[in-house]
């Protein structure tokens, strides 16, 4: 392929196609909520996020990474248990692992702020779960070193203490110099979506209902893939993940079940490749 390509065909199809070309080297994507969640996009059976499953574990390459940014809105779930937190993000994160076969390194909290005001019988929301899944195999290497956040204020030579680990193993007080950024753990800090936040002006022009932060998916991108990789975005939506990719030196494969944001993700993309090949 070359630097892109994007169809309008759903999850499935999709994942195929990338799993034909080779396999993807990461797939970074925030699935719809469950069918009965919302009105703005077309939502997911319990059954589509099993066959999703399947289709990543075939898709990515052996080692692969595989980020799901996937959240769950409040409503009636359950009789006789009122309101609730879609459990479905967790369900997910159990199949996947124990009927789908795919390894859980671990799970991301990615903070995005919610509306300032009162909940009622609850707390706002301010988070999303990342889960990081990565196909068996030797593990593709991760680039945690590019995410370091600078501090805000340089922790001098000799300021850290040693450290003794559980098993009474050592490890020495960083003394050889000042340490003026900090490596990041599994709290990703963002702000909110939509009002100019999501973090690029393109992707926020699009106006996409259900996006998710292009800063989110640039980390992801640069932590989890290197450059020239494969990124696929099975749910295309509003090109967040293909711009990602673009500003990365990633190639870019990905799929929307609905014409109108292919057709916008295309343009998109022609003009962001041909401005970031200009750029190198």
């Amino acid at each position: 392929m070359s630097d892109y390509a994007v169809l309008c065909a759903d999850f499935r199809e999709t994942l195929s196609r990338a799993e034909a070309m080779g396999g993807a080297d990461l797939i970074a994507t925030s699935p719809p909520y469950p069918e009965d969640a919302r009105t703005c996009y077309p939502g997911l059976t319990w059954q589509d996020y099993q066959d999703l499953g399947d289709h990543v574990f075939r898709a990515l390459k052996p080692g692969a990474h595989a980020l799901i940014n996937i959240s769950a809105p409040v409503r009636q779930l359950r009789e006789g248990h009122g309101t609730e937190r879609d459990l479905t993000p967790y369900r997910l994160l159990l199949d996947w692992a124990d009927r789908a076969g795919l390894t859980v390194p671990d799970t991301i909290a990615a903070t995005r702020r919610g509306a300032p005001f009162a909940y009622r019988g609850r707390f706002r929301n301010d988070w999303e779960p990342v889960i990081w899944f990565r196909k068996p195999g030797d593990p593709a290497p991760i680039f945690r070193d590019r995410l370091k956040r600078p501090l805000a204020k340089t922790i001098k030579a000799g300021k850290i203490r040693n450290y003794r680990h559980p098993d009474g193993s050592i490890t020495p007080a960083r003394t050889a110099k000042d340490i003026t950024h900090a490596d990041i753990g599994n709290l990703w800090e963002y702000w909110a979506v939509g009002g100019s936040q999501v973090g690029d002006s393109q992707v926020e022009a699009l106006a996409h209902p259900s996006r998710w932060p292009y800063r989110l998916a640039a980390d992801i991108v640069a932590c989890f893939s290197d450059v020239g990789d494969l990124v696929v975005d099975p749910f295309l939506g509003g090109a967040t993940t293909l711009c990602a990719a673009c500003d990365g030196e990633r190639r870019f494969f990905g799929g929307d079940i609905e014409q109108k944001w292919v057709d916008e993700s295309l343009s998109l993309a022609r003009d962001r490749y041909a401005q970031q090949r200009l750029a190198l």
